[in-house]
């Protein structure tokens, strides 16, 4: 028989990420008793069925435990991404122009980041003030801009709602600009309430 595992007395929650080499139930198991508060279920990879399983044994070690844990399902949210370059990567020199454009032909290293000189509609021209190499498909972030983007794509809302079908406790999201990106009411009218009652 299993002995319950007390509430830690902690202020600090530990957030495990699970992943393709973190995901089997005996691994959950092992970061649970090795002091993981909390799972973090990252819907950017894999398909909602692969989930379920996840879900399933973290909810079985609170019943064997006789603890409560916490999952987060961590929303992929809208995707800046570089395209692709010729042999895969470029390095990006310290004071070289870079060029962001809207061609789909393969760049080289005269093309892509850090601070923007100028743009128009179609191209953003850059000086590189940290340079290093750079891989295809790689995230963009543009600091202190607003984007006209949603908060919520459409594989955001499916994965949503299935998140909260599946009891999850806490939903993040990862491009969040401005208050109306959270915006509860409009969340909640077309999801429900993620949060489960407490056992």
């Amino acid at each position: 028989m299993t002995t319950a595992i007390a509430p830690r007395s902690r202020k600090v929650r530990v957030l495990a990420t699970l992943g393709p080499a973190s995901n089997s139930p005996e691994m959950i198991a092992t970061l649970f008793q090795a002091g993981a508060d909390a799972f973090r279920v990252n819907m950017s990879h894999g398909d909602q069925q692969s989930k379920v399983a996840v879900i399933e044994a973290i909810r079985a070690l609170e019943k064997e435990f006789g603890r409560p844990t916490t999952i987060l399902a961590d929303l992929q949210g809208p995707k800046l991404r570089v395209g692709k370059f010729d042999g895969g990567r470029t390095v990006l020199e310290h004071n070289s122009t870079f060029v962001l454009d809207r061609d789909p032909t393969p760049g080289d290293a005269t093309r892509l980041v850090l601070r923007v000189t100028d743009h128009d509609s179609d191209r953003i021209t850059t000086v590189v003030e940290v340079g290093g190499p750079l891989s295809n498909n790689k995230g963009l972030n543009v600091p202190d801009v607003v984007l006209p983007m949603a908060a919520l794509t459409e594989k955001d809302r499916s994965d949503l709602a299935f998140a909260v079908d599946q009891g999850v406790d806490w939903i993040a999201l990862s491009f969040v600009q401005r208050p109306e990106d959270l915006d509860r009411r409009g969340v909640r009218r077309r999801h429900g309430r993620a949060r489960r009652p407490r056992r």
